[in-house]
Order: C-alpha cells, then sequence, then structure tokens
C-alpha cells in the first residue's frame, strides 16, 4: 500500500513538470504576439502619417507589403493563439488528472489509516490474552505447590500455559515492530 502511495505520489510529480511547462510556452507566445501587435501597430500609424505625402508607385508596393507583412503576422498570432489554446486545454486535463490522483492517494490513506487502527485493536487483544495467560500460568503454578507430589502434572500444564503466554507475546512484539 505504502509503495502504491508513493507511486502515486511520484505520478503527480510527473504531471506537475509538464504543466509548469506547458504554462511557461503559451506565457511565452503571449508575449511574442504582443510584441508583434505592438510593431505592426506602430508600422500602420507610421504609414497613415505618410499616407498624405506618398503619392506614387513606390508608396502603393510599400503599403501592398506591409499588408502582406500584416497578414502574415496576424496568421501566425491566430496560429499561437490556437496553440495556446490546445496547451490550456491540456494543461486542463493534466490538472483534472493530478486531481484524480490526488483524490485516490487520499482515499488510500483514509485506507490505510483504518487497517493501522484495526491492527492496533488486534494487537491490544493479543496482548490482553498473553497477559490473562501469564496471569493463569502463576495460578496453576500457586495451585501446583499447594497440592504436592500429587499435582506435578498440574505444574507441567502451568508451564506450558506460561510458554504460550510468551509466544503470545513474542507474535504482538513481532507485529508491533513490523508497522
Amino acid at each position: 500500500m505504502i509503495t502504491g502511495i508513493k507511486n502515486k505520489s511520484s505520478d503527480v510529480d510527473n504531471h506537475s513538470y509538464p504543466l509548469h511547462t506547458s504554462s511557461l510556452h503559451a506565457k511565452k507566445c503571449n508575449e511574442v504576439a504582443g510584441d508583434t501587435i505592438t510593431n505592426l501597430a506602430e508600422h500602420i500609424e507610421y504609414q497613415v502619417s505618410n499616407t498624405h505625402q506618398l503619392e506614387n508607385k513606390v508608396y502603393l508596393q510599400k503599403t501592398k507589403q506591409s499588408m502582406e507583412q500584416l497578414f502574415e503576422a496576424f496568421s501566425k498570432v491566430e496560429m499561437k493563439t490556437g496553440k495556446g489554446k490546445a496547451d490550456s486545454k491540456t494543461m486542463n486535463e493534466q490538472i483534472a488528472q493530478s486531481r484524480v490522483i490526488h483524490e485516490e492517494m487520499v482515499d488510500d490513506l483514509k485506507s490505510l489509516l483504518l487497517r493501522s487502527d484495526k491492527i492496533y485493536s488486534t494487537l491490544n487483544i493479543i496482548t490482553n490474552v498473553a497477559q490473562r495467560t501469564e496471569l493463569l500460568a502463576l495460578n496453576a503454578h500457586i495451585e501446583a505447590s499447594k497440592g504436592g507430589e500429587e499435582s506435578k502434572g498440574f505444574s507441567v500444564i502451568a508451564d506450558e500455559v506460561k510458554n504460550l503466554a510468551h509466544q503470545t507475546y513474542n507474535i504482538y512484539a513481532f507485529f508491533f515492530n513490523l508497522f
């Protein structure tokens, strides 16, 4: 279960890095688009101010070229905007995946906690049985010592009960150290 949690934690890390990269890429695309639009706006203002002064074919040719450049720039902006939308969609999908993984991890941790509580309760029962068994062995030894020679068999049984108590303690210690 712990390995599963570690794997899911690793999945969260793996999904977070592409989100970060996509975010940086989208930011850069927006900056480039903004610079391009600013440059084009300045270039258009320049041409508008000179429209009244220039009335020859050279001016018309430059205007045509500028319009072509403007069209090309808008095409690039549109393409980058589309890429930015795609990156944003991918990022949203990755966030959703990360959320699902996180929820699974929380569920796994809750399950682990519930199982730990059950194990702890079981260990408490084992400890209680061991204590009662040891007390029973002690009482059996006391009774065997009162009976004299006839109670030697009872003493052997008391020793076995005491051994069972020690074995139960050992099982408890093993599981306690395991968890």
